[in-house]
């Protein structure tokens, strides 16, 4: 699976360490997609795919996915699934709703 819009090419330079399979699972980690959804993505177990998430985690020196998906966005990747006008994320054919942070936000 190529990356989409040159991600491969900006993966492999933001992150030389990581294999190219490491690098696909990076940029759908970034897109915020779930291990089950990336393993039937690129035709994995779960259990590989978390390997190569650990694996991840090691080499960029980052203590969970969330932290590995911050240094992913930042180096461009995870732009597959895009956020359509209705807050839905497309690209992977599901639809999910993004959480607006700031009207769930309580007064004090």
């Amino acid at each position: 699976m190529a990356l989409p819009d040159g991600g491969s090419a900006r993966g492999a330079a933001a992150f030389p360490g990581l294999t190219t399979r490491e690098l696909e699972v990076l940029d759908l980690l970034a897109a915020a997609t779930p291990t089950a959804d990336i393993a039937d993505r690129l035709g994995l177990t779960n259990k590989t795919v978390s390997n190569h998430v650990s694996n991840i985690l090691t080499k960029l020196q980052v203590a969970d996915r969330n932290q590995a998906a911050i240094k992913a966005r930042e180096a461009g990747l995870g732009r597959a699934e895009e956020q359509h006008s209705d807050g839905t994320l497309g690209g992977s054919g599901q639809a999910r709703r993004v959480r607006d942070h700031t009207s769930t936000s309580r007064a004090a």
